[in-house]
């Protein structure tokens, strides 16, 4: 090790440094928070601190680095209003390269990031050295965004350059390191700079769509730019900017395009790249996506991104086949605050704080709640009392395991509220819409009415992001929220509760840990925040382990940890998916069946870069050509549906030779009058399936799909819903008629309501059993109608399409539009056309309503008409969403200005 290395290496161990954060520590959370006798603090050891500190801030080892960083904040924190210790704080912050951190370093009387001449006090002097030194680094870390100056931390500069300089990028850096913030600013230069480009931002989930979306909006002139999260690609329209924002799924519509036509993509961005690992079938697909993306578009910027990945470099090499530039960090603007608590008798609560030093420190203190009698009842009883304790004033995020007990501790913490609370004007327009669009009697409507709130994947998108836009704007206090955290909706707090250390049944990785504590802390407005890990009984201590461990792991995609078991999985290669039971194995199975039957060369070369040996390359090969050596399906229709069994596509294959086309497929209702007409299963019966109407084809072909694929098992054993083939298609008609969710919601409350059966009828007064069927109703239509259908609906209408005449192609139009209509939920072009933009569908079908008002609407384009509008004649809540998503005229006046 060199001299200068084994200097900073025990300035980091130096007895002071680590004693200062132990204390400031302690004086930020026990006399902050809880009222304890602060920690007096010598100035002088201020001082030796500082100038240690300088030292280790300029050390190339993140470790250092995160130890300088945590250091100043908190000296700044327990200092505010001394300004000596302020502006010694901001030069800190720049030798660390946090100028976003240092812009919050602010006094009464100062701003310290408007340097200039003066004094350091005691410390040091703003000479014209230090005042050069300053300004080189504001300079260094300055970026220009086409015509905006961003100020960046070191680690988003050094992204900017290399996504600049280098065509492929990976990038590893904590949850609130700004990867995504650089990755749209580089977007709005390009954009600004070239007179033609096409992007892809690919999202892990649907949940981020409408969040990136708009965020993306308000970065580029949308004037000027088409943005897109559905794959619509028009090429006659006069579109020279577009970005398509999709996920794994949609990202196949992208493909097939490709394959058949010229498509030229100038940059591909992946975020939470490491989501290639899960094991239930999205990892496979990711992998497939994206190794097709690098074989379709070589020349394209390629760019993935997650949090804490160790040889993020290797992950990319094996999930694309070529090298990558590796950018990483763990070093973030903000800290965290790692505290555990543990409700003990007596009325007692235990804090520990946990330092970065690797060292604790304890209190005890009296209350006059049994906080251990409350958890022991429940947790919401528990959790109700410790956040008002703690996050009094602040705001709170609390981690729930499941979207049930989110939903139900956010209820039991707002009923601890005064009633006589005012309600936001805000909130008030989303309860407002809640009780229009969901029901009156939706459980989120009281706890908005508290500034309270629950977030979870099965909510309606508009819901979601409103409650997103509510809590970034400081409007709801505390969210009560799931693993959605984990999959990169930017939603950081104050503070973090984590009551139990699991994602639905399943125990946290110190992966998925570090991913969601990063949430706590908000680099727009605090430099730090807090983690409350409880611990309910003393046999089950959990956090201290979990805070001591790195967060860093090597993501391994899905595919790749089934050959790790290579002796087990070799034995499942053989079975019919159907007869394998770990889902894990069934993907991997799937995964390597479509690997082998589009390139056995290619399946090859990727075991071999697995380190199979050639003996047992050699039996999956052989295993794999036995299986499929009587597919005839082609292997350019089998790759359009990756995640399904070839076995089983080819099934359906020889299914359609036989029947015939007519008998897969609904004709529009120009061929088929009876198409939308109302008919009993008597009428029906006397009829061919080509004068069925549109419920009865539907109902017919889901159950035959039913037969081969068992969808309504896959509904039941991997989404944990209970559905009949005719509730499928009962919902699934509902859905493409446009009806509101509001009337879909009644209508099935009614019918339980009157239902004879004592196991389903449900009282319709009762609120649990209301709200049980409203989000029954939505978890139906968001995870079944719009995704599980969608995706034997698009293989059947692959598996057709070789068998039809551009003729044919017309007369089947509607059966190749269903899957899309089915996911957007409507049948009407306009409606589609404003769900493609990333509006909600809600808000789609409410912005409809008012465009077919208009006679000769048919003849219109929808996006232009909103773009002539100063508002429509809506709600306020509509009004806003679409001002934010800069679709109506206002909007692009002032974008123009």
């Amino acid at each position: 090790m060199a001299e200068n290395e084994l200097l900073l290496e025990d300035i980091s161990l130096h007895p002071l440094i680590r004693k200062m954060i132990d204390d400031l520590s302690f004086n930020q959370i026990f006399h902050e928070r809880l009222g304890v006798a602060k920690i007096q603090i010598a100035k002088q050891d201020i001082r030796k601190a500082i100038w240690l500190t300088s030292i280790l801030s300029t050390s190339e080892k993140d470790e250092h680095r995160n130890l300088s960083q945590v250091l100043a904040s908190l000296l700044y924190l327990q200092n505010t209003e001394d300004n000596d210790i302020g502006r010694a704080c901001y030069v800190l912050f720049s030798r660390l390269g946090n100028l976003t951190g240092a812009n919050l370093l602010t006094s009464q009387t100062s701003n310290y990031a408007q340097v200039s001449m003066g004094t350091l006090g005691d410390f040091d002097a703003y000479d014209a050295s230090l005042l050069l030194e300053l300004q080189l680094e504001k300079t260094a870390k300055t970026i220009q965004s086409a015509n905006e100056e961003i100020t960046t931390t070191g680690f988003q500069r050094t992204l900017w350059e290399q996504i600049g300089n280098e065509n492929k990028v990976v990038v590893s850096a904590p949850t609130s390191s700004g990867k995504s913030f650089i990755i749209k600013k580089f977007l709005k230069t390009q954009i600004a700079d070239t007179e033609s480009y096409t992007a892809v931002y690919v999202v892990p989930s649907r949940a981020l769509l409408n969040q990136v979306s708009e965020d993306l909006r308000n970065e580029v002139d949308i004037e000027h730019v088409t943005i897109k999260t559905v794959f619509n690609f028009d090429e006659d329209a006069d579109e020279t900017h577009r970005i398509f924002i999709l996920t794994p799924e949609r990202c196949l519509r992208l493909l097939k395009y490709r394959w058949e036509k010229d498509l030229k993509i100038d940059m591909i961005f992946i975020d939470e790249v490491q989501n290639v690992e899960d094991t239930q079938g999205r990892g496979a697909l990711s992998e497939f996506v994206f190794k097709e993306f690098y074989k379709l578009f070589p020349a394209a910027k390629i760019i993935a991104a997650g949090p804490n990945i160790e040889d993020a470099g290797i992950l990319f090499d094996h999930v694309f086949g070529t090298k990558g530039k590796t950018v990483e960090t763990t070093v973030s603007p903000v800290f965290q605050i790692k505290t555990t608590v543990i409700p003990k008798s007596d009325n007692r609560l235990e804090f520990t704080i946990s330092s970065n030093n690797r060292t604790t420190q304890s209190l005890t203190i009296k209350t006059d709640i049994d906080h251990q009698k409350n958890f022991n009842t429940n947790t919401g009883e528990g959790l109700k009392h410790l956040i008002s304790l703690c996050g009094k004033g602040q705001q709170n995020i609390i981690y729930s395991p499941k979207g049930n007990w989110a939903a139900d501790w956010a209820l039991k913490f707002a009923a601890t509220i005064d009633d006589n609370v005012k309600t936001d004007p805000f909130l008030q327009e989303i309860i407002e819409f809640l009780a229009e669009e969901i029901h009156p009697r939706y459980y989120l409507i009281p706890c908005l009415s508290k500034g309270v709130a629950y977030h979870h994947g099965n909510l309606p998108d508009i819901v979601r992001k409103e409650i997103e836009d509510g809590f970034l704007d400081g409007k709801i206090r505390n969210l009560f929220c799931t693993s959605t955290l984990l999959q990169g909706v930017n939603l950081p707090a104050n503070n973090l509760f984590i009551p139990m250390p699991k994602k639905r049944h399943m125990a946290l990785t110190p992966f998925d840990f570090g991913n969601l504590v990063g949430r706590a802390g908000r680099i727009r407005d605090s430099l730090y925040g807090t983690i409350f890990c409880i611990e309910r009984k003393e046999e089950d201590l959990w956090s201290q382990e979990m805070y001591a461990k790195s967060f860093k792991k090597k993501v391994q995609t899905a595919s790749s940890k089934s050959l790790d078991r290579l002796d087990d999985f070799i034995n499942e290669l053989e079975k019919k998916v159907d007869d394998i039971t770990n889902e894990a194995d069934r993907s991997a199975v799937v995964f390597f069946r479509q690997k082998y039957a589009q390139s056995p060369d290619e399946l090859q070369e990727y075991l071999n870069r697995n380190n199979l040996s050639e003996g047992d390359i050699q039996k999956v090969e052989t295993l794999l050509k036995t299986s499929l050596e009587n597919l005839s399906i082609p292997h350019e229709v089998l790759r359009q549906n990756p995640t399904i069994d070839p076995l089983l596509q080819s099934e359906l294959y020889e299914q359609i030779k036989a029947l015939g086309v007519e008998k897969w497929l609904i004709a529009s209702s120009d061929e088929n009058p009876n198409l939308y007409k109302y008919q009993t299963e008597a009428e029906k019966q006397k009829l061919p399936f080509e004068s069925w109407s549109f419920y009865w084809q539907l109902n017919d072909l889901i159950s035959r799909l039913d037969e081969i694929f068992h969808i309504t098992n896959e509904a039941y054993f991997k989404h944990s819903v209970s559905i009949s083939v005719r509730q499928i298609c009962f919902h699934a008609r509902k859905w493409l008629n446009g009806i509101s969710l509001r009337r879909l919601i009644e209508g099935d409350i009614r019918f339980h309501s009157n239902h004879t059966n004592a196991g389903k009828k449900i009282d319709p007064d009762n609120d649990d059993q209301v709200n049980d069927r409203i989000n029954n109703v939505i978890k139906v239509n968001s995870v079944i109608t719009t995704h599980l259908l969608i995706k034997y609906i698009k293989l059947l209408n692959d598996l057709a399409e070789p068998f039809l005449t551009d003729e044919l192609k017309e007369r089947y139009r509607l059966s190749f539009a269903l899957p899309s209509m089915l996911e957007l939920g409507t049948r009407e072009e306009s409606v589609i056309s404003l769900i493609s933009r990333g509006v909600s569908r809600s808000i789609a079908l409410k912005i409809f309503n008012e465009f077919r008002k208009i006679e000769g609407y048919e003849n219109l384009d929808i996006i232009r008409w909103l773009a002539s509008k100063e508002e429509l004649n809506l709600k306020p809540i509509y009004n806003r969403y679409l001002k934010r998503m800069k679709l109506l005229k206002s909007v692009y006046v002032a974008n123009r200005q």
